[in-house]
């Protein structure tokens, strides 16, 4: 909870993109990986 606390309501607006963008890329990767393992 003090994670949340922290990234909602002390960080700036670039850091909170930064997160989402690393975020974002991950899941993205993860999705492309599970395509890969469910088409062999």
């Amino acid at each position: 909870m003090s994670k949340r606390r922290r990234f909602q309501y002390n960080m700036l607006e670039s850091t909170k993109r930064s997160y989402a963008k690393t975020s974002m890329d991950r899941a993205i990767d993860f999705v492309n990986q599970m395509e890969v393992v469910i088409k062999s």
